[in-house]
């Protein structure tokens, strides 16, 4: 079998326009706006994609691409499609490559043929990392990307995103870029990730408090955003104002808690560490257990807060979180592990 890729050509004829013809108006994200073009228009159709691939007479919002055919054994079976870079439009719903098979050659490994070609072409035009996208349904093209190489990174409204490095000494990591920022949140992009930060912070701290009569210290108060009451541990910023700057995570721990429940802690013991959100934003909790309380304030929060504190019996907790659910207030999850850590489980 002799394979070879072809890049458009003012000479093209006959057999290329059929072949476009035969494939339609495309399918699974692929276009192809030309189909239905009479073959005395073919010759102008060649000259406006000759002149796209260099660059010459694209639209504000296109950049330039070069279409590619696929000969299998001196027929024309595949058209393929290679953007020489992206804008923001194409990295969600294009990619680089874009490729497609006529449909009486399908069936026969082609996909798998005319997207390893097109990736050596990228990889010749030094594009270091290509960006592909299929739809989620799309099966077979998930099994033609996975065969050359490609990486599923993302799958997002519906649509997949697959990478592949080709030269791995050119490929610079994604620089985030700010796309917008208030007076405590910034919204980044990064790649093809976008992201929440606050960057006035330094850490998250959590508290599971426990009082000598073993009741758990939980904090209640409105959150706009779930449009509902919340139940939660004390928590709250590490070193979100000026006074606070360089302030141990421990140190804002206590503060922390003093300021949303009035108790003061002998003892401050690290728990654990983690992301309580990673897909939404980089921020990382520091979980501590407070020993040895005793109640030095009213608690309540700060001018801005309006926060309720409950001192719920441990053996308690669970039923008093379900009758809270039922009555319409929402249940922060990392109580749980709370409960985890002080009983060693956590009832379903």
């Amino acid at each position: 079998m002799h394979v070879e890729l072809r890049e458009i050509a003012l000479t093209d004829g006959r057999e290329i326009f059929e072949m476009i013809e035969e494939i339609g108006p495309g399918e699974n994200g692929f276009l192809n706006g030309d189909y239905d073009m009479d073959y005395t228009d073919f010759p102008a159709y060649l000259e406006r994609h000759v002149r796209f691939a260099k660059g010459i007479d694209l639209a504000p919002e296109h950049v330039p691409q070069t279409r590619y055919w696929l000969y299998v054994d001196g027929r024309p079976v595949g058209l393929g499609k290679l953007r020489h870079y992206l804008n923001d439009n194409l990295r969600i719903h294009s990619g680089h490559i874009g490729f497609t098979i006529r449909p009486s050659a399908r069936g026969r490994g082609y996909g798998t043929l005319i997207l390893g070609e097109l990736l050596k072409q990228a990889e010749a035009k030094g594009i270091p990392e290509v960006l592909i996208t299929c739809h989620e349904t799309n099966s077979l093209s998930r099994k033609v990307l996975a065969a050359n190489g490609c990486t599923l990174f993302e799958i997002r409204d519906g649509m997949c995103y697959w990478r592949k490095v080709l030269d791995k000494r050119n490929t610079m990591p994604p620089q985030p870029e700010i796309i917008a920022e208030s007076r405590f949140i910034r919204l980044v992009r990064e790649g093809q990730w976008e992201y929440a930060e606050r960057p006035h912070i330094s850490g998250i701290v959590g508290i599971v408090a426990l009082t000598e009569e073993g009741k758990l210290l939980l904090v209640e108060q409105y959150r706009i955003p779930v449009k509902a009451p919340v139940i939660e541990l004390p928590a709250g910023l590490v070193g979100d104002a000026p006074e606070f700057a360089g302030e141990p995570k421990e140190e804002a721990a206590r503060r922390e808690l003093m300021e949303e429940t009035g108790y003061a802690a002998r003892e401050m013991t690290f728990l654990c560490e983690g992301p309580p959100s990673a897909g939404m934003t980089g921020e990382v909790m520091t979980l501590y257990l407070a020993r040895g309380l005793r109640r030095e304030g009213a608690g309540g929060g700060d001018h801005t807060e309006a926060i309720t504190v409950h001192e719920i019996p441990l053996e308690q907790v669970h039923s008093w979180l379900e009758s809270r659910r039922q009555q319409g207030a929402m249940v922060d999850m990392r109580i749980y592990t709370a409960l985890y850590f002080l009983t060693g489980e956590v009832e379903p």
